[in-house]
């Protein structure tokens, strides 16, 4: 039985496998001409003007938020040691401001 299946799948494969190549026919037109540049179109972008205005709004904006986490990577050398840590900064607005450091070897 374990034969049967084993011809039946083998002239399956063959027969399947081995087929004529079709030919790709298609015809290729030309390309749109263009009278005029799509550029000229394009109005000019004061990117620097843009970035400016944004970062003044953030500036003189006052920040309006009830709690803050942030991580901030730290080197420091001292007459004993020196290496880098790494701080995560806790806040709740007007209540608790919580750093977490944690040094090499991950100890906290």
């Amino acid at each position: 039985m374990k034969r049967v299946i084993f011809v039946l799948i083998t002239t399956g494969l063959i027969i399947t496998s081995c087929h004529t190549s079709k030919n790709a026919q298609h015809s290729v037109s030309a390309a749109p001409v263009v009278n005029e540049s799509p550029a000229a179109k394009i109005k000019s972008v004061d990117s620097v003007a843009i970035v400016k205005e944004q970062l003044s709004s953030l500036l003189y904006a006052e920040p309006d938020f009830i709690t803050f986490y942030g991580k901030a990577k730290a080197d420091f050398n001292s007459p004993r040691a020196s290496g880098n840590a790494t701080v995560y900064i806790r806040i709740q607005k007007d209540s608790i401001i919580w750093l977490s450091i944690t040094g090499p070897l991950n100890i906290e």
